[in-house]
């Protein structure tokens, strides 16, 4: 909590690998600004929960980031592309052997030409039904959660998690379409899995994290009837997939205000890269892909115009206030931002509390909100968030901020490992981001100025 007794979340978004090397520097970062350490809730996204789950079981290590950091990122390097594609391959050749039998059984001449034909087409039924359920067969889900509980998790359950921060990972529960919400302290999703049903101690984390990350191509997760309280009560098994279907962003846990997962202020770190466009519009798998796409980045926009967006009262209390600073991956790292913030004080979307620890006294801030102001006026006070800001100090590493961003919106999102370079430029662009939005919109809570 910040000294006025305040819960403060940490939003880690989807986006596979590129995600958890990204939200490595939201951590540098927030640990710089002396935060880390008081942050309450951790709420997760697929790839956002592989590094919320990691940190947590290795929080003693963070405290040396030079230990830390090296190992993770090694990690990231390997992905389990090559394991999964070859047990792909292996059930793909099981499935030509009985192609290659058919095309016997339809030049053998012994047979008769009714039972060619009758077996040819049962022959192609059967393959195309096991093409088209190949999650059923095919449990690639299961694949991906041995890798993760080998290199990354190492047989940890929940109830290895620390207490505090509270790691909230989640994924997509398809018979209700709510967030199943994976934590130390429940297992729960709606009136359907209310507290108590599952219980959380011994469920792999290994487990949750692929039921936060399973992806529509992979099978999806259930959790079995080993983790219930009750296994002789007729309770069917939740179906989950990934959690950035409902929530990418990882920030609606955060906001449940009567939940345990609620907080007052939060962090968002979204490392989503998705540029849309219309190529490919003509193949009818890249169509879906993009529609799938589409919904999500609306649902993105409208999660962060609630939270970035919504009008208030200048005077509004700290204590009563729910402040947000978001940090986006797309977002271009220059001095927008701070041009940004002088129009939310002028549009009455920051409070007083915050735009007077920038620097930016009352009757600057009417001035603003009536429009009013001069063009060297507004000049002058953009100098002065920057200097609250330390803009200077973030100007030195700037060069190298925009070469990295130039790298980090063109890395994918999938399970190959990433390049030493692309991780690094992922670290270093999430850390100046992070560094400059907190600053701009949560001062209250830096105890230690980088």
């Amino acid at each position: 909590m910040d000294k006025n007794g305040k819960k403060i979340g940490l939003a880690l978004s989807g986006g596979g690998y590129r995600a958890a090397a990204y939200h490595i520097g939201t951590l540098r970062a927030l640990r710089k600004l002396g935060i880390l350490d008081n942050v309450d809730v951790i709420s997760s996204i697929s790839g956002g929960s592989i590094i919320a789950a990691y940190y947590a079981l290795h929080k003693d290590e963070f405290e040396n980031l030079d230990n830390f950091a090296p190992n993770f990122k090694r990690k990231l390097q390997d992905g389990p592309f090559c394991i999964v594609l070859i047990a792909l391959l292996t059930y793909i050749f099981l499935l030509s052997l009985i192609t290659c039998g058919l095309v016997w059984l339809w030049h053998c001449e012994c047979v008769l030409m009714c039972i060619k034909i009758y077996s040819t087409l049962i022959g192609v039924f059967v393959v195309g039904y096991l093409l088209i359920n190949h999650n059923k067969y095919f449990c690639s889900s299961k694949i991906v959660e041995r890798y993760y509980n080998k290199y990354f998790f190492e047989n940890k359950t929940l109830k290895d998690l620390p207490d505090t921060p509270l790691i909230a990972i989640n994924a997509t529960e398809v018979t209700q379409n709510q967030l199943m919400t994976f934590s130390k302290l429940k297992v729960a999703c709606g009136s359907n899995y209310p507290q108590g049903i599952i219980l959380p101690d011994e469920i792999p984390v290994s487990l949750a994290v692929m039921a936060s990350s399973a992806y529509p191509l992979f099978s999806p997760v259930t959790i079995s009837a080993e983790y219930f309280a009750d296994m002789k009560k007729d309770v069917e098994e939740p179906v989950l997939i990934d959690g950035g279907i409902y929530d990418n962003q990882g920030l609606h846990k955060l906001g449940e205000r009567k939940s345990a997962y609620g907080t007052d202020f939060s962090i968002v770190s979204n490392a989503g890269n998705a540029e849309l466009n219309d190529e490919g519009m003509e193949n009818v798998i890249t169509l879906l892909y993009k529609v799938m796409e589409l919904l999500m980045n609306r649902i993105e926009k409208m999660q962060m115009r609630k939270a970035l967006y919504q009008p208030m009262e200048p005077h509004i209390e700290m204590e009563k206030d729910k402040r947000c600073a978001y940090v986006a991956l797309m977002w271009t790292p220059s001095e927008r931002a701070i041009d940004g913030y002088l129009n939310n004080i002028q549009d009455s979307l920051v409070p007083r509390y915050v735009y007077e620890a920038n620097g930016i006294n009352e009757e600057q801030a009417e001035r603003l909100r009536q429009r009013t102001m001069t063009q060297e006026e507004r000049r002058q006070c953009n100098e002065i968030v920057k200097e609250h800001i330390k803009w200077a100090e973030l100007c030195e590493n700037q060069n190298k901020v925009i070469e990295a961003w130039a790298c980090a919106k063109n890395v994918g999102t999938n399970l190959k490992g990433l390049k030493k370079t692309e991780i690094n430029a992922l670290v270093t662009l999430a850390e100046w981001q992070t560094i400059l939005q907190v600053r701009l919109h949560l001062p209250h809570l830096i105890h230690e100025q980088v």
